[in-house]
């Protein structure tokens, strides 16, 4: 696979510094960094970075209009954007991904210190350093450059946004905020929830939820859910119910157990 990261813009694009997707090396891919007129490109670049095995950086500037009637590509968007592919291989144990995954799954926040462009012969691009708040993961860093490159991180990084391009030296780089998948809580199982199930689940978001008649929570389970507990009404909720929810919705239509 392939790993396509933006880590440039300018003017209007489609996604921003940070946005992220997975390609295949048969033309398949996960999220979308354009609006479907960037990818069928980026599949044909994604299966030149797997032959290779090096990372590279492909760059599309839309801001002079003849471009685009050139290229033919029909870009709705009149920006610049630059895209880092990395490949994910399997001798190499899908690093740096695979320890993003492990972090993400276990909802733990990280940070991601990639390298985009290098003059230094110690630093390929697609170089990468992961850190929490319990140590850090390098990926193609010496040990002896990575407590430097980890104080430059730490200086810019930024919770609030997905990713931030910066120079250093004979470097260009991108530190990426690496959040896990928003946690709903929803508090009642009844009909009217099956739909913000779906919805969120095509989102990628972790539900959960909570209810206190069981023919609510035996359906929701037999429909693949599986963060589905049973609640006894008028008992007040668990406080690690609601421990890392990013959204609570009370919905039970039951006063006695919304009150709890």
């Amino acid at each position: 696979m392939v790993l396509a990261t933006v880590v440039g813009t300018d003017g209007s694009t489609y996604r921003k510094t940070g946005a992220q997707m997975l390609l295949t090396a048969d033309g398949q891919f996960a999220g979308l960094l354009s609006g479907g007129c960037l990818e069928g490109d980026l599949a044909e670049h994604a299966r030149e970075v797997i032959n290779s095995s090096q990372a590279r950086v492909v760059r599309y500037d839309m801001r002079d209009a003849r471009h685009d009637e050139l290229w033919g590509l029909g870009l709705g968007c009149n920006g610049l954007i630059e895209i880092l592919l990395q490949p994910l291989l399997p001798g190499e144990g899908y690093q740096p991904y695979a320890a993003v995954a492990q972090r993400l799954a276990a909802r733990i926040p990280a940070a991601q210190l990639l390298v985009v462009a290098s003059a230094d012969p110690e630093l390929m691009p697609g170089a990468s350093l992961i850190w929490d708040a319990a140590g850090s993961t390098a990926h193609g860093i010496p040990k002896s450059r990575r407590e430097a490159l980890l104080g430059l991180a730490h200086a810019h990084v930024d919770a609030h946004v997905a990713g931030v391009h910066f120079a250093h030296e004979s470097l260009e780089l991108v530190v990426l905020s690496l959040r896990p998948p928003p946690r709903l809580v929803l508090l009642g199982g009844g009909p009217d929830v099956v739909p913000v199930l779906a919805i969120a689940r095509q989102l990628g978001w972790d539900c959960a939820v909570h209810d206190h008649r069981p023919a609510y929570t035996q359906r929701l389970r037999r429909e693949g859910y599986t963060q589905v507990y049973d609640r006894t009404s008028g008992d007040s909720l668990p406080a690690d119910s609601l421990e890392g929810a990013d959204a609570v919705v009370i919905k039970s239509h039951h006063l006695n157990t919304d009150l709890h």
